[in-house]
């Protein structure tokens, strides 16, 4: 029934918003993650993703955006405005502190979610508002969110919030970042019953290079954790590229032998500034179990 009443909202709604962009500046765009992928159990093709994008620019240099996400549910995956001050504020559902800012940098979210994203130590997006602008010379850039916690897939069942901090810079071509977050943080502040974590993130890029390590470590589900990814993609020839990634987890510190690890690589191919082919293996562990490995293909389409 979700699915049946959010296709006929999209159905009344595409044509409409479709009529007013030639009048008020609604910017309607896509982007889609298709795949074939075949291990020892299995070969499918998927839509690992769909998103329907709405943008618009408002009075003042305000903006708005609104999001949907088709990945077998529908749902709402971005819905904020973004209003400019000496801070730029911006309140609705939105990116969380880092994971979008990650994602930037070497640019493979079609392939894969960057660690910290994958193993579910922070969601993608989240319900709350967000302070952000710029420090010094050179530039810091600075975003202080105050989420939920929950995640975009979730609804608030009570009254703790994640409070966050993203610090990060361009030094040439080299980018640092670093971020702390706190979880279930109640209305009198007591830090010792809260989820917390801190990261960091090095990369460098330039048109034939892509590199990025961080590491993570704090806690969560309480239970003290500690993590690390690092990885690449190099230019070969042409429009070719090789990526290879690694990332290794420790969900539970106090529990030995429970390391959660994937190993990404393989190739990309720059069909058009909006079309993407990759092709990669990645195989991932648990504990001391044998790795699991699969093959995929997969495509990303940018309308």
């Amino acid at each position: 029934m979700k699915k049946l009443a959010i296709g006929i909202l999209l159905v009344c709604l595409i044509p409409a918003l479709a009529a007013a962009e030639n009048k008020e500046d609604v910017k309607i765009s896509s982007t889609i993650f298709f795949r074939w992928q075949n291990s020892q159990t299995s070969s499918n093709f998927d839509v690992d993703r769909a998103y329907l994008n709405f943008t618009k620019k408002l009075d003042q240099g305000a903006s708005a955006r609104v999001t949907l996400d088709a990945a077998r549910i529908n749902f709402l995956k971005f819905a904020y405005v973004e209003l400019p001050a000496p801070l730029t504020v911006k309140l609705g559902l939105q990116q969380t502190v880092w994971i979008d800012w990650e994602d930037k940098l070497l640019d493979i979210r079609y392939i894969s979610k960057a660690l910290i994203d994958d193993q579910g130590i922070m969601p993608a997006a989240d319900f709350g508002v967000a302070l952000s602008g710029k420090l010094g010379r050179p530039a810091i850039d600075y975003l202080v969110t105050l989420m939920n916690g929950g995640g975009f897939a979730t609804s608030e069942s009570d009254a703790q919030k994640a409070l966050a901090v993203r610090l990060n810079a361009n030094l040439g071509p080299v980018v640092v970042g670093c971020f702390g977050n706190i979880e279930s943080l109640d209305g009198n502040f007591n830090l010792s019953a809260s989820n917390k974590q801190v990261g960091l993130g090095l990369g460098y890029k330039n048109s034939r290079l892509k590199l990025l390590g961080e590491g993570v470590i704090g806690s969560k589900n309480s239970k003290d954790i500690s993590g690390l990814s690092v990885g690449g993609v190099i230019g070969l020839v042409g429009k070719t590229s090789v990526i290879l990634r690694y990332d290794w987890l420790n969900p539970d510190l106090s529990a030995p032998g429970n390391d959660r690890t994937k190993l990404i690589y393989g190739l990309t191919y720059d069909w058009s500034a909006d079309v993407k082919l990759a092709a990669d293996v990645q195989n991932t562990s648990v504990g001391g179990n044998s790795p699991t490995s699969v093959f995929y293909l997969q495509t990303l389409v940018q309308l």
